[in-house]
């Protein structure tokens, strides 16, 4: 006896509703790029892993737990598609299988700003931190 599955017609989805579907996870995935970095944490973004550049290199520095000589990849050397496919195999390595990945920028690679304030911001230094960044 067969199940009743094997005879179930396959189901017609309408064009729109697969539009409106496309459109939700785009939606969703850009509205996930918003979310403040301690909330994503909830829907798995903790797990990105983190990488520097070293140079020519690709260097993991997280999870801390990869530690070897498979935690470098060399770039200098490589084709356009190799380098792909060796920073996607670092990826692999990591955990990652989404192709997301956070950049550590370096001291010297960064912009730094040293402010004096008044000691009277500090009941509001969220606003003028944010009111000196922009």
């Amino acid at each position: 006896m067969s199940s009743p599955a094997e005879y179930a017609p396959a189901r017609h989805v309408p064009a729109w509703r697969q539009q409106l579907g496309a459109f939700w996870r785009w939606w969703m995935n850009e509205l996930s790029q918003l979310v403040p970095q301690r909330f994503a944490a909830l829907g798995g973004a903790a797990r990105v892993p983190v990488v520097a550049i070293d140079g020519d290199e690709v260097v993991l520095v997280e999870p801390k737990t990869a530690v070897g000589p498979d935690t470098r990849v060399d770039l200098a050397s490589l084709d356009d598609t190799r380098r792909r496919a060796a920073l996607r195999a670092l990826l692999e390595r990591a955990g990652e299988t989404r192709a997301r990945v956070q950049l550590c920028l370096g001291r010297d690679e960064a912009l730094v700003r040293r402010l004096n304030m008044p000691a009277a911001t500090e009941e509001n230094l969220g606003q003028v931190l944010a009111f000196e960044m922009d």
